[in-house]
């Protein structure tokens, strides 16, 4: 109930008393001027007659005045508290006695919300007006049921049914029940757009959030989102020049028993405006030559207002990354309706100068401080560089221990022993208990770094597939925030640590690994690796057991350098008589003693789902020789791999990797398990595992030289799921010599990626553009998490 409604039914239950006393006027008049000897009150038990006592004009003592009686009626009403008083005035041989008898509205005890399962319980609390502890009031249920059918309607349940009851559960206290049938949700069946010419239907209703229903697709009608969309629909229209363009209505209609929603929207477009001129004003840190680049938008150009935000946000970037972190930059309109052009003027405050006071990490309970600091860019002393914060929340986050890294500043507080003293022949400033304050410099803040911790441990026990490696189970402990020395939880070091279990019907593989980023104490990375796999070929199997050991360098925020030591054991076995001689003559076991030296510069904006950047990986092997063991080869593979973004969801990723690998010295041969191919789910997709490349007699026996390449763009439809689109080329050479020759093998198709919480799901159809004639019409890939 409104105040103003609330304060008309005071005055007009007034007035009806006031009628009910007029009978009784008469008698009054005859007492007026007699002294009032006593004043009681009765009917209250809720209410304390000494606040009743304190709203009465009526006192003891005084002359009796009748038009007292009804003016305190009217003060009592309007406390709220009652809903009827009544006055009895009796005349006694000493004066007047007045009698207040009131009844009391009953309290509310507790307010039932019953069948509500779309609309959270404490949403729908937000709406009424019933409180537990509030004056119950009847006429206040029948607005709450309303407020109740509004906030389902705006949720598309246009038939939400709401009943509301009371029940007395003592003489002074109700129980209030509120009983919803909430129906189904509206889907929206139809979007009409009217008053369009500028933009197609098909435009603005693609640029709504709510989409018309179109076979098992379509949204639930929700009014948030529609007024959402209407936003959306300004922005549509602001970025081509029409600033002036409203949607003027826009109406919903439910139909079908509630649950069919139709959506008129009404536009009204107005002109389009042009850019006029771009300037910049308050600047004095900086040129305009020098902020007017960071400016996209031209003159001459239609008025884009995303576009002069995003100006704005970067000349505003520009500061932060100069120190000027608490500089704003604020872009002004001059808008000459008659010309339809616009001047922007970027206006920027600059404020001061700002240094970094104290860097403080917030938020770990499982991570040392040491292991975030080591990632973070910025140190104390140093002026804010906003280039450097963006830098260390990203190293932070490619750590894959933290959920999300939030970044905030605070005034730096000085303790009073680094105060220093005021200059020769000036007083101190006066102290208060003989104590110095702290003080704040303004020419400083503290920087904040709050993590938000993950879960970096998992035991992974289950299956999966592969079209490369079919069936293969898998236990997996691993631990990317793995601590050696501190037991029990083992955590909080920055290691990483893998013990892996992987048997399966075509591959099985073993491992144990860890890595220390931080060895010692020194930032060298060193880990080791303890391996055994076994892999069944069509023509052959093969085992390798072995062990090394890793050294690495970060060189700089983008580059790195890994040196390695392996020592390792092949075994070529089972190899079928009608093997092509090459696997044949390799039947055994064999020997290998490598290093490998690995040069990466990795820009990429993340590891995960990376937008921008680039990783490039070199790997140069040096295997026997002075190492010793039976296999002497020198090995060198690079692979690079770009991304770039098209719009705010389009991602374009392109591949490039090549190899060569050459044997020397008492070997006249590079093994098998040296050797590169190519085909299948995790390179040129559309043929078989290993059938692009050398064949004899119809059976891949690799090659020395290697090249692939992969374009593909990526598509999130949902959080979760990704839709791909590829095109994939490549071809290996049996020698190096023969580079260039014959054909490269080239594919195209589409696929669809889910992240589950197990890992990453991957299907991909691809097609072979153009194949040999025994290589098939297309292939299905499909991947997990898995790494195999």
């Amino acid at each position: 109930m409104s105040t103003k409604s609330f304060w008309r039914f005071i005055r007009v239950l007034s007035l009806l008393h006031l009628l009910v006393l007029i009978p009784s006027h008469a008698k009054a008049q005859t007492l007026e001027g007699m002294p009032v000897v006593s004043v009681g009150i009765e009917g209250n038990q809720l209410v304390s007659s000494q606040l009743i006592r304190a709203q009465l004009r009526v006192r003891e003592g005084r002359p009796f005045v009748p038009s007292d009686i009804q003016k305190d009626i009217s003060r009592l009403f309007s406390l709220g508290y009652f809903s009827d008083i009544k006055a009895d005035v009796e005349r006694l041989d000493s004066g007047v006695s007045v009698t207040y008898v009131v009844e009391e509205r009953k309290i509310i005890r507790e307010v039932l919300i019953l069948g509500n399962k779309k609309i959270n319980e404490d949403d729908i609390r937000a709406v009424i007006r019933a409180r537990r502890g509030e004056t119950y009031i009847p006429t206040l249920l029948e607005q709450d049921i309303q407020a109740i059918r509004q906030l389902y309607r705006s949720k598309g349940y246009a038939e939400a049914v709401v009943q509301s009851s009371y029940r007395e559960i003592s003489p002074t206290e109700v129980e209030v029940v509120y009983e919803i049938t909430e129906g189904q949700k509206a889907r929206v069946r139809q979007i009409i757009v009217e008053g369009n010419q500028v933009f197609s239907d098909r435009t603005i209703r693609k640029a709504m959030q709510q989409k018309a229903r179109f076979l098992w697709f379509g949204s639930m009608f929700d009014e948030q989102v529609l007024e959402q969309d209407i936003d959306r629909i300004k922005s549509l229209y602001a970025n081509r020049g029409y600033v002036d363009a409203d949607v003027t209505d826009a109406d919903v209609e439910f139909y079908a028993e509630g649950k069919r929603a139709r959506i008129r929207v009404t536009v009204n477009e107005g002109a389009q405006y042009f850019v006029d001129s771009i300037g910049v004003e308050g600047n004095t840190a900086f040129l305009d030559a020098q902020l007017l680049p960071l400016v996209t938008s031209e003159p001459g150009s239609f008025y884009n207002r995303d576009q002069v935000e995003r100006d704005g946000f970067a000349v505003q970037t520009f500061y932060a990354d100069q120190g000027y972190i608490l500089a704003g930059v604020r872009p002004r309109l001059d808008i000459d309706r008659e010309q339809k052009q616009i001047d922007v003027t970027y206006h920027v405050a600059e404020r001061d100068l700002i240094y970094v006071g104290k860097v403080d990490i917030r938020g770990n309970v499982k991570t040392k401080d040491e292991v975030i600091r080591r990632e973070i860019n910025i140190l104390p002393g140093e002026r804010f560089d906003g280039s450097k914060i963006r830098r260390s929340r990203q190293k932070l986050l490619n750590t894959q221990f933290y959920k999300d890294v939030l970044i905030d500043t605070a005034p730096t507080r000085f303790e009073p022993d680094l105060i220093p003293p005021p200059p020769a022949g000036e007083p101190a400033e006066e102290q208060t208990g003989g104590e110095v304050e702290a003080a704040y410099d303004p020419d400083f803040r503290d920087i904040i770094f709050e993590v938000e911790e993950q879960k970096t441990g998992t035991f992974n026990f289950g299956a999966g597939y592969s079209s490369n490696d079919a069936l293969i189970g898998q236990i997996q402990i691993t631990q990317n925030n793995f601590d050696l020395f501190n037991p029990p939880s083992f955590t909080g070091a920055g290691q990483r640590f893998d013990l892996i279990a992987r048997p399966g019907t075509v591959l099985s593989e073993y491992r144990l690994a860890l890595t220390e980023p931080y060895f010692l104490g020194y930032p060298f990375a060193a880990g080791f690796d303890l391996y055994y796999t076994d892999r069944e070929y069509d023509e052959y199997d093969q085992t390798a057991i072995g062990a090394g050991i890793r050294f690495g360098k970060r060189i700089t925020d983008f580059s790195s350098v890994g040196l390695g030591y392996s020592l390792s054991e092949y075994d070529i076995a089972d190899v079928d008589e009608d093997a092509p001689v090459a696997i044949q003559e390799e039947e055994g076991s064999r020997t290998k003693s490598s290093m490998s030296l690995n040069l990466t510069n990795d820009t990429r904006d993340s590891y995960i789902e990376p937008r921008t950047g680039h990783r490039y990986n070199t790997a140069l092997e040096f295997a026997g020789g002075p190492l010793g063991a039976q296999t002497d080869l020198v090995k060198l593979v690079g692979e690079a791999r770009w991304y770039r973004p098209f719009g705010e969801k389009i991602i374009l990723m392109s591949r490039l990797e090549a190899g060569i690998v050459e044997e020397y010295g008492d070997s006249d041969f590079v093994p098998l398990f040296d050797r590169f191919f190519s085909g299948g789910a995790t390179s040129v997709r559309g043929y078989d595992y290993r059938e692009v490349g050398p064949r004899e007699n119809g059976d891949p026996i690799g090659g020395k030289a290697l090249l692939e390449g992969t374009l593909e763009l990526s598509y999130p439809t949902l959080e979760i799921i990704r839709l791909y689109a590829f095109f994939d080329f490549g071809q290996v050479w049996r020698e190096i010599d023969d580079v260039g020759q014959g054909k490269i093998n080239t594919s195209a198709g589409v696929g669809i990626g889910l992240r589950t919480p197990v890992g990453p799901l991957r299907l991909d159809y691809g097609y072979p553009l153009n194949p040999d004639d025994d290589q098939g019409n297309g292939q299905i890939h499909f991947t997990t998490g898995i790494s195999f």
